[in-house]
């Protein structure tokens, strides 16, 4: 049985500043995949999604790497890389942010696609996304404009249904 399913629907808003939606009884595994190196990361709003996550129960398998202080720029190239591809056979999902072009995040897609794991990718709206990853019908793509409404499309593709408080 798949962890998703292949459609993202909509949450149902519960007043101001809460979402409808509840945790899994056992949370998911997620690696979380976003530029670090390239030009444009944000850092800052893959600490929020992480802490969301982690809120709600879920497991950040690599969330050390997104610390202020991570000592990956320092580290030798094949640890990362041996690290990395352990982390993501752990997980039970990828979450990636494919805003601003990096090689590293999509290898890291299509290394989960080939394991059979489950891909939700997210872009800023008015970003163009490389047509590989928006044309490929094995992932979910959610296009977002403010972080509430990236927190509400993530939610909703993990196929929750309860109550949370996002901001």
């Amino acid at each position: 049985m798949s962890v998703l399913s292949r459609r993202s629907e909509g949450i149902s808003e519960g007043g101001p500043n809460v979402y409808i939606y509840a945790p899994q009884d056992d949370g998911m595994r997620v690696y979380f995949a976003t530029s670090i190196r390239g030009a444009g990361s944000d850092l800052e709003l893959a600490r929020e999604v992480i802490s969301i996550l982690k809120d709600e129960g879920h497991d950040v398998v690599n969330e050390e790497i997104y610390l202020p202080g991570s000592p990956d720029e320092t580290a030798d190239d094949s640890y990362v890389f041996e690290r990395d591809m352990k982390m993501l056979g752990e997980a039970d999902i990828l979450l990636a942010d494919v805003t601003h072009p990096s090689l590293g995040v999509g290898y890291e897609i299509c290394e989960a696609l080939r394991r059979g794991k489950e891909v939700i990718a997210f872009y800023r709206r008015g970003t163009k996304v490389s047509k590989l990853i928006s044309g490929n019908p094995d992932l979910i793509l959610l296009e977002f404009s403010d972080v509430r409404e990236l927190l509400r499309g993530i939610l909703s593709a993990l196929g929750h249904t309860g109550r949370v408080r996002l901001g």
